[in-house]
């Protein structure tokens, strides 16, 4: 996910020269292509977490749409105070990337596994929380989050991911959810979000299931009339956001 990530990223950045890229001290032959075409809007601030909230703080009030990527706990964390305060309440514009979501590094240990972060900033004022469960989510995520002025969470896995969806691409909005799998005329589903859902979809692919799957690719906010009409709904088709209607080609606007 982290190089679906980059790489989405250098492309909104060659289109706007107002996206910034911080990065503690890590992310080495991940984010260097960034650096590279964009060094003027490119710092390593080094292993300074709480810091690095600030400055991205500070950049956002200046007009730039700040992303600032760590691992895991320490993007959020460590800093949790300076996202609280001088992000979340300001409302800032800032996305906060953490890569290695869950037990991503587990043999490292509980210092870098985040499993309680997700929690803390899902109850912070004005953060969207985005959770993509494989590549193409992460790509339409991070086009979204270039073209969104506020403070978000983007919590990736680590490499390696393989994508779920079998479009190349899935154009989202903020709290949508997605069909992966629908099963007609079939009551029971599994919702899923992040590196779950590879593991849902091949849990119920391999074992021949009955049940549909949805992505949950924001766990704040989600759409709860989409939500609401899926659970309601005899079939599992899609909600129209625009109409109140209810469709047939998947839950995800394409």
């Amino acid at each position: 996910m982290r190089t679906s990530f980059i790489n989405q990223l250098i492309e909104e950045a060659r289109h706007n020269d107002k996206i910034f890229l911080l990065v503690g001290d890590l992310g080495y032959h991940v984010v260097e292509p960034f650096a590279q075409e964009f060094p003027n809007r490119f710092v390593n601030v080094g292993i300074a977490e709480q810091n690095m909230a600030g400055v991205a703080a500070g950049l956002a009030m200046s007009g730039y749409n700040v992303y600032f990527y760590s691992i895991g706990n320490f993007p959020t964390l460590r800093c949790l105070e300076q996202i609280r305060n001088d992000i979340a309440y300001h409302n800032a514009n800032v996305k906060v990337v953490a890569v290695g979501a869950g037990y991503a590094y587990g043999s490292l240990g509980a210092t870098h596994q985040a499993t309680e972060e997700i929690g803390c900033l899902r109850s912070l004022p004005n953060m969207v929380v985005a959770t993509p469960g494989d590549p193409i989510e992460t790509r339409a995520i991070t086009k979204l989050s270039a073209n969104y002025d506020g403070p978000m969470y983007i919590r990736l896995g680590k490499a390696g991911e393989k994508i779920v969806h079998k479009e190349e691409t899935v154009k989202l909005e903020i709290g949508d959810i997605c069909s992966i799998k629908i099963v007609k005329e079939n009551r029971k589903a599994v919702f899923a979000c992040g590196n779950i859902l590879d593991a849902a979809y091949h849990q119920i692919k391999n074992n021949h299931l009955p049940y549909n799957l949805f992505s949950v690719p924001f766990v704040k906010p989600m759409n709860i009339m989409q939500l609401k009409t899926i659970v309601e709904s005899p079939r599992w088709y899609h909600y129209n956001r625009r109409t109140s209607e209810i469709m047939r080609d998947g839950i995800c606007p394409h």
